[in-house]
Order: C-alpha cells, then sequence, then structure tokens
C-alpha cells in the first residue's frame, strides 16, 4: 500500500489537484483570491508568505499573519516559542537564545519550513506558468473549487 501511494505522489507530485490541494490554508487563500478576481494578490501573499519562512525565526505575529494553518510550520513554531518563553527583541541575542534554548524543536521548525519552501516555489512556478498566462481550463476550474 505505501508503495502505491508513493508511486500516486510521484507521478501527481505537480500536477494542479496536488500542487492546490497539498496545503488546505493555501488553496482556502487561493479560492478568497480568485473570486475577489485579482491572481496577482495571491502571488504578493505567497511572497510575502516565502519572506516569513526564511526568516531564521519570525516574529509571532508575521507567522499569523501569514503562515496558514494545516501544513505543521505554525503549530512547530508556537512549540518552540512554548520552550523559549520570552524572545528579545535583538536579532543576534534572539538568534542565540533559539538555537541553546529550542534545540530539536527549532530543528523541527526550519525543517518543516524548508518543506514549506520548497511546496512555495513548485506552487509560485505553476501559477506563473499556468494560472497568469491565462490559460485555464474548465477541468481546472471544477477541481479548485470542488472541495
Amino acid at each position: 500500500m505505501d508503495r502505491f501511494r508513493t508511486r500516486t505522489y510521484q507521478r501527481n507530485r505537480r500536477t494542479r489537484i496536488f500542487v492546490l490541494f497539498a496545503w488546505p490554508g493555501l488553496r482556502e487563500k487561493f479560492i478568497e483570491v480568485r473570486n475577489a478576481g485579482d491572481e496577482t494578490d495571491f502571488l504578493e501573499y505567497l511572497n510575502s508568505l516565502r519572506r516569513v519562512l526564511e526568516k531564521p525565526f519570525p516574529k509571532r505575529r508575521e507567522v499569523e499573519k501569514y503562515v496558514p494553518t494545516g501544513y505543521g510550520v505554525k503549530s512547530k513554531y508556537l512549540e518552540l516559542l512554548d520552550n523559549i518563553g520570552e524572545i528579545p527583541e535583538d536579532e543576534s541575542s534572539r538568534k542565540i537564545l533559539i538555537r541553546m534554548a529550542g534545540g530539536c524543536k527549532y530543528q523541527e521548525y526550519r525543517e518543516r519550513t524548508e518543506e514549506a519552501l520548497e511546496h512555495l516555489n513548485i506552487l509560485d512556478d505553476f501559477l506563473r506558468r499556468n494560472m497568469l498566462d491565462g490559460e485555464t481550463e474548465d477541468q481546472d476550474e471544477r477541481f479548485i473549487y470542488s472541495r
């Protein structure tokens, strides 16, 4: 059964269905922006999300504003924040405290953000190629709104 899932995953990895449904929070944001009629807003949101995820340890308000639920990044961040407690404003002090006090929780958080960044890159490339070029198809629309 696991081999079947792995093959299916590899085969569908870059299809529209996989890209849009792999992260439910992004799917909801995409539908919201799509209904408003401006896909470029979604790309701006993706860029903001990318900037937040690329930071070693973003501020709590940035994570709450940009990182959607459903992928584990936000939960790993909050777990790490609970372990550390109060975080200093100074960038260098913050990095040292996080690495010392966070330990393996910080590593788990960074691994999850790296996975999310990889997914964002795939999604961004996909959207730039297909959605913004006006090459949407009726079948694709049905899949996007079916959930």
